[in-house]
């Protein structure tokens, strides 16, 4: 391939990764949450199939020097997920249902776009510049989901006369910004805080601005109180400290973490009480917020201190803080909430309402598999063969609110119970072949979202950044 078709071709999978990450995030149609899934459904196909033409055209152009003889072991896991999903539509007892999909659009028609997605970015770097387009489209999204946390409905996202705070009584679920579902934007938002942390400490990025956007993210996803993002972001951040942390970055990554906790602090310091249909704001000086600023100063101030065995400091750090929050857990006195139910985990007292009953759908999801373990019951089918139903109050209206479950809650459950153990296995080994590359920054973001989707379902508003990053760390590089 000439130097001319290359440079040409390299410029049109960088517009593409700009349409995902830069706009992509940003896009809703005017129906707004109504269909938002629909919405970025359509963008993402449309986008993806008009730049897989694009690389058959290059295909053809470069002819046989164009050609791949070989795979690396992350193309094979996606071919052979493919491949299995297709047997699992075949073998289906749901028929053409397999093809949309029966729950949220993740039938086989978006499983080929995933795949598809994939190798269109199979085998490129990552560069810089795509931080750049995430910083710009995550700062956006921040800022409108800040003013909806204000009680304001800007682009009229919401119908008129709900907000941030009445959403869950309307639609099931609360929601923010232009991502939709609070829970599917910690996933997002576990992508981009470690992908943030990890290109601040590269010492091949010069962008002063990531800990401030990566903080506010922080913040949302705090205030939001998606505990599945918290996990996620903890366990990518410690990972990035722990890979990157160096005589050299320790002084950037206190200063970063320090910015977090501020983060938490000032989450704690706005105490709220919504009344329907008012948001009343005041102050709060817990011991938690002063324990945050606490931690945000002595972070700050370990910045200006050298010390010689950095890693080994950040692992017994690390290692002090998880000890100290189990301990604290093992004794909270609670009687309710996510610390109450680690607490009840942790003395092996295990129900099957903890965390907001996925223990309940988990277990059920379990006994669907051994009903049919090899090729499961098709490509998002989980909700035809579930019928588990939740049922609440409605606080404003009084309403009954009935919630059926189209998802595991667990993706990589949802992908053993639709596709069986022959999707299964290739779709964790594709997890394990990309957690093993190693190009930091990259992973950093592919792990948050690896960690967020174990306790959370993956959907089209956010899975092609799966599918993205996963190509990113492909192995073998052109």
């Amino acid at each position: 391939m000439n130097r001319s078709l290359l440079k040409t071709e390299q410029t049109v999978y960088d517009i593409y990764v700009l349409l995902m990450f830069l706009v992509f995030p940003l896009f809703i149609l005017p129906a707004g949450y109504k269909n938002i899934t629909g919405a970025k459904y359509a963008f993402f196909a449309a986008a993806t199939l008009l730049f897989a033409a694009f690389r058959l055209v290059f295909a053809i152009k470069a002819g046989k020097k164009g050609c791949r003889f070989s795979l690396s072991p992350s193309e094979i896991c996606v071919v052979l997920f493919f491949i299995a999903s297709c047997l699992s539509a075949v073998l289906s007892p749901f028929g053409a249902s397999v093809l949309r999909g029966m729950g949220r659009q993740e039938g086989l028609y978006t499983v080929t776009l995933y795949c598809r997605c994939f190798f269109i970015l199979s085998r490129r770097r990552f560069k810089p510049l795509y931080v750049l387009f995430l910083e710009a489209s995550s700062l956006i999204f921040a800022l409108i989901t800040l003013v909806q946390l204000l009680d304001k409905n800007p682009f009229g996202f919401y119908p008129s006369g709900y907000y941030y705070y009445a959403a869950a009584d309307v639609y099931t679920a609360s929601f923010a910004g232009t991502i939709g579902n609070v829970g599917v934007a910690s996933i997002f938002i576990s992508v981009c805080v470690p992908l943030f942390f990890a290109s601040y400490l590269d010492p091949d990025t010069k962008n002063p601005s990531l800990p401030f956007v990566s903080a506010l993210l922080f913040f949302i996803l705090l205030y939001t109180d998606a505990d599945a993002g918290k996990v996620a972001v903890a366990a990518a951040l410690s990972y990035v400290a722990v890979a990157c942390g160096n005589a050299e970055n320790f002084k950037k990554l206190c200063r970063f973490l320090s910015l977090h906790a501020c983060a938490a602090a000032l989450n704690e310091l706005i105490a709220r009480k919504y009344v329907y249909p008012r948001i009343y704001f005041s102050l709060s000086f817990s011991a938690r917020f002063f324990a945050y600023a606490f931690a945000a100063a002595l972070l700050f101030g370990l910045s200006f201190i050298k010390i010689k065995r950095v890693k080994l400091f950040i692992v017994i750090s690390l290692a002090v803080i998880i000890l100290a929050s189990l301990v604290f857990v093992y004794f909270y006195r609670g009687e309710s909430g996510v610390l109450f139910e680690a607490r009840e985990i942790l003395h092996g007292n295990v129900d099957e309402s903890f965390g907001s009953s996925r223990i309940k759908i988990w277990k059920e999801c379990l006994r669907l598999f051994k009903e049919r373990p090899l090729f499961g019951g098709g490509p998002d089918t989980l909700r035809g063969r579930i019928g588990t139903v939740f049922e609440r109050t409605s606080d404003i209206s009084g309403e009954l609110i009935r919630r059926s479950v189209d998802s595991a809650h667990n993706e990589y459950l949802n992908v053993l119970v639709n596709t069986g153990i022959f999707g299964f296995l290739p779709f964790l080994s594709l997890v394990f072949f990309s957690l093993s590359s190693k190009e930091a920054v990259p992973k950093a973001a592919f792990l948050g979202y690896a960690v967020c989707i174990f306790f959370n379902f993956s959907v089209c508003i956010t899975a092609p950044f799966f599918w993205m990053f996963a190509a990113f760390l492909s192995s073998k590089k052109d």
